[in-house]
Parts: C-alpha cells; sequence; structure tokens
C-alpha cells in the first residue's frame, strides 16, 4: 500500500503513519475522512471494501481528547488499515451510554421523536414487522415473575433488564389500549 500517493491526493489531511506488527495506521483530518475512505474503497490498488470495526478512543488528558478510529479491511487483496481521526471536545455531540442515557454530564435529552410504526397509508416504507403487535421482551412473563416492571419505552425497559429485573414496554413510548388489553391477561398470576 502506498501512503505516498494517498498524501499526494489529499496533501495535509493525512498526517503521521506507524507500522506496527504490519498493520499501518494513519492520522487523518476529520474533514477530510469521507472523501479518504471512498478513495480507499474505490482505488482498485486498494479496494478496502469492509469496514471491520469502528470505535471511539478517550485519550485523556491529550489535546484532542477523542479519536475515532476505522479499521479497514481489503477482502480483495487481504491488507488492513487503520484510520485515526482526532476529535475535540468542542467537536462532539452529546456523550451517551449503550442504551441511550447521557453521561455527558449536561441533563437529559429531551425529545418529542416516536419510533414510527408500520402503517400501509402513511408509513408504508417501515417494515410491516414493525407494529408493536408486542411488546419488547414480553416473553419474561412466561416465567410468571412475581412482580413487573411496564416501562415507557425500550430504553428504560433495557436498562432494569441489564439489572436482571422483569421488564416489558412497548416499542414506542406509550402503552396504548390494545396493549392494555392484551398485557392485563398475560398478568394474571404475575
Amino acid at each position: 500500500m502506498n501512503l505516498d500517493t494517498l498524501r499526494a491526493r489529499f496533501g495535509p489531511a493525512v498526517g503521521a503513519s506507524v507500522v506496527f506488527r504490519g498493520e499501518t495506521s494513519l492520522t487523518v483530518d476529520r474533514e477530510a475522512v469521507v472523501a479518504l475512505c471512498e478513495c480507499l474503497r474505490d482505488e482498485e490498488a486498494l479496494a478496502f471494501d469492509f469496514l471491520a470495526d469502528l470505535c471511539g478512543v478517550d485519550r485523556h488528558p491529550a489535546d484532542p481528547r477523542f479519536e475515532v478510529v476505522y479499521h479497514l479491511y481489503s477482502v480483495r487483496h487481504g491488507h488492513r488499515l487503520r484510520l485515526r481521526v482526532p476529535v475535540g471536545e468542542a467537536g462532539l455531540g452529546r456523550i451517551i451510554n449503550v442504551v441511550g442515557r447521557p453521561v455527558d454530564g449536561l441533563g437529559e435529552i429531551v425529545t418529542d421523536k416516536k419510533l414510527p410504526v408500520h402503517d400501509e397509508h402513511q408509513r408504508p416504507y417501515v417494515a410491516d414487522f414493525i407494529n408493536n403487535a408486542l411488546l419488547f421482551n414480553e416473553d419474561c412473563l412466561l416465567a410468571r415473575p412475581g412482580k413487573v416492571i411496564i416501562t415507557e419505552g425500550v430504553t428504560d425497559c433495557l436498562a432494569l433488564m441489564q439489572l436482571g429485573l422483569p421488564t416489558v414496554s412497548p416499542v414506542t413510548v406509550r402503552i396504548r389500549a390494545a396493549d392494555w388489553e392484551r398485557l392485563i391477561p398475560k398478568l394474571r398470576g404475575v
């Protein structure tokens, strides 16, 4: 892989490179990463056609503190490339954990957006199996737990499931009357 070609094409946007144990890491400016990735994918000699991993690195107390790291692989040529993209704190949006709860100390994220469900006339582009016919984690009721927690939204349900608590939730943030009609008989004996 010829990094000089990339440097000639992208100039100072392609920074330092390190080769360790046969794998190349390349530092890339944030503004150039999309164009560079397209080049890496489309150039026949490179053909990086598989994003093997995408992760973030917190390099506290370094400045810039964060890096987005792309692990690329060429199935055709069998070579790997790691792109390191430095990102300062000012370039970040909100920082959330795996279940969507903010961990950046800036308070809750308030939104009125709801997950669209299939509607043949209004939202035919949403897959027909996304229809709120089942409650999320509804199968936990088969174990007849002594108590069950009903949440308003999948995110809260996931967080409680991680704690080992029997929890169900509608796919959206509101339980409909039809959901209660199906849910109440399943709650008998709980």
